[in-house]
């Protein structure tokens, strides 16, 4: 049947999907090294190393995993781990086995890493969408066209997927996949064991999954053992009346395919390191010295919690207006321990905290009461995602968190609808704060999917970048005129991305061309940059101003020179470059208004 509600999911996929293709593809190539290809060559020749050896000048260093040492080798083979004589890599299997070795015997040739991201993605979506929806349909049907949609964009645009195309690499793809068999496992079992009969096929495919998902990602192995052990449990509530023999098929097929999987697993790891527990980690050539680090440590999750609940963003007047940072929390951070680009999901997806009204559902009837376990279950397996993931690792990042936000994104866009259908002031309050706390996850996850970790889309397509920014630019030039004055919004060299709360207090400008950006309420204002020339020669230094069509050419000696640059209103990107083998210093800058 056709119905409202399928037409706007069908359009929402149409959206969605071509939406994630074009934040993996429109910021070229990554520059990292196609390592799942080059597994996959491997498992083709009967390795599970890869075929190259490490170059005999890498295995001759004292110390090979220094970062100071192996410097010239960390562009070819940067995170790849060396054991014995031999490369390996750290990430999950999953996407060889379920992506790259099929597309590979189509005869079609390697697998693009992009188009596996994707693919990934879009399977992830697919069924995060299906499982909330399941759920819908079973405990809460008459909820509104409209609450569905927004609670579709959400699932959409929080995830961080989107964030992480815009970086489709081995990193993305490996946790990508992860994400994916999660939702698809937890759809399949969820539909399997929820229903009047319990559907066989679908816990056996569910189980299946999960062992996917873990292989994918290791750090999902307890999340997948609980939700094994729960649909076991809702099997044996429902089976009591049952034989025996039955709840042992049924407790055959939930945990036989994932134990089986988890076995393989194992083996893999001591084929390769000649332990089932070494994943080969502290072996890795990556940027910091991992020898002296290890996995699993509780020094990890005071630091891993803080940065991953509570690390703000901040937002900005350049696009695409929010953005994350890597500056240290007072979180008390272990030695070894690095922090990369990330936001607190309290800040990037603030309707998590919907999951408290939890605590008001399930207080009428058996059917709510069941709706309370369920929302329950799918909130422990993201805390304990949350918690695994806080525990494991010696880094932070914002990749990271593509483990177990869905988790908590499904079951508060669940109370969030449940709650909508409250009654007096309380409903309403509780209908309008869910959906603009929703609409601001939203915004904020649909903007970091134009920057991600490297503004690549700004460095490799720039003229896609600066489109989206013209079309954008209202909404900057518009704060400008409510506060009555200029903002400097990016500094940034040609060929770079920006930077965060940029300054142009000596700033240097040499062979590359410096970029300023500008935002002016109109063309009333005008920028007064203060040069010299650099050292070491202190010479007369020439130095091209340019702003549009306004070029203005100035020469700056050791002492500090003042130049006026008419702004046009709107953004201005303001160009100044100076002679090859030249250095110019700005010493500052002010904005004054013509008189």
């Amino acid at each position: 049947m056709v119905t409202r509600r399928r037409v706007v999911v069908t359009l929402f996929y149409c959206v969605a999907f071509p939406y994630y293709w074009w934040a993996a593809v429109s910021s070229g190539p990554t520059g990292i090294p196609d390592y799942y290809n080059q597994l996959t060559d491997s498992f083709l020749a009967g390795h599970v190393d890869m075929l190259y050896r490490p170059p005999k000048g890498l295995l001759r260093l004292a110390n090979p995993y220094l970062s100071s040492e192996n410097a010239g080798y960390q562009h070819q083979y940067h995170d790849l781990i060396l054991w014995h004589g031999h490369f390996y890599i750290g990430w999950g299997v999953t996407p060889v086995v379920t992506l790259f070795l099929p597309w590979r015997a189509l005869g079609v040739g390697d697998m693009p890493v992009s188009l596996a991201a994707v693919i990934f993605a879009c399977v992830g979506l697919f069924f995060a969408v299906l499982l909330f929806l399941s759920l819908l349909d079973r405990f809460l049907p008459g909820t509104s066209l409209w609450a569905v949609t927004v609670a579709l964009a959400a699932l959409a645009l929080c995830s961080v997927v989107p964030f992480m195309l815009r970086r489709p690499a081995v990193y993305e793809v490996e946790i990508i996949s992860g994400y994916a068999f999660l939702m698809l496992a937890l759809y399949l079992l969820a539909s399997g064991c929820l229903r009047s009969r319990l559907v066989a096929w679908r816990l056996g495919l569910g189980s299946l999954c999960l062992g996917l998902a873990f292989g994918a990602r290791a750090v999902l192995i307890p999340v997948t053992l609980l939700a094994a052990v729960l649909v076991f449990v809702v099997v044996l509530r429902d089976a009591a009346n049952r034989h025996t023999k039955q709840v042992l098929g049924y407790g055959a097929l939930i945990f036989v395919p994932l134990g089986v999987l988890l076995i393989l697993a194992l083996a893999y790891n001591y084929a390769r390191f000649g332990s089932p527990f070494q994943y080969g980690n502290e072996y890795s050539l990556g940027g910091v010295y991992t020898r002296n680090l290890h996995l699993f440590s509780l020094r990890y999750v005071k630091p891993g919690l803080t940065y991953m609940v509570f690390k703000p963003i901040y937002f900005t007047l350049s696009f695409p207006y929010v953005g994350l940072t890597n500056f240290p929390l007072p979180a008390g951070l272990p030695a070894g321990y690095s922090v990369e680009a990330i936001g607190g999901f309290l800040d990037t997806t603030p309707f998590v905290v919907l999951l408290g009204g939890i605590a008001f559902v399930g207080l009428r009837d058996r059917m709510s009461r069941r709706f309370r376990a369920v929302l329950l279950a799918v909130t422990a397996l993201g805390l304990l995602g949350l918690l695994t993931v806080a525990f494991a690792i010696w880094d932070v990042t914002q990749e990271y968190e593509a483990d177990y936000l869905s988790l908590l994104l499904i079951p508060a866009l669940l109370v969030w609808c449940a709650l909508l259908g409250g009654r007096g002031w309380g409903g309403k309050v509780m209908k309008a704060v869910g959906a603009v706390l929703i609409v601001y996850s939203c915004v904020v996850g649909f903007a970091l999917s134009f920057s991600g970790y490297y503004d690549s889309l700004l460095v490799n397509n720039p003229q896609t970048f600066w489109t989206l920014e013209r079309y954008t630019s209202f909404i900057p030039t518009t704060v400008t005129k409510v506060v009555g004055h200029p903002d400097l919004v990016r500094v940034y060299y040609a060929g770079g991305g920006g930077t965060f709360q940029p300054t142009l207090r000596e700033t240097g400008v040499f062979r590359l061309p410096l970029h300023v950006d500008v935002v002016a309420p109109d063309s009333s204002w005008q920028m007064k940059l203060v040069l010299e020339a650099g050292l070491p020669c202190r010479c007369a230094i020439h130095v091209t101003v340019r702003n549009g069509t306004v070029i203005l050419h100035v020469t700056v000696g050791a002492h500090p020179s003042a130049v006026l640059v008419p702004l046009a209103g709107g953004v201005d990107r303001i160009r100044i470059t100076v002679a090859d083998r030249e250095l110019a210093l700005i010493k500052g800058s002010s904005f004054v208004q013509k008189r």
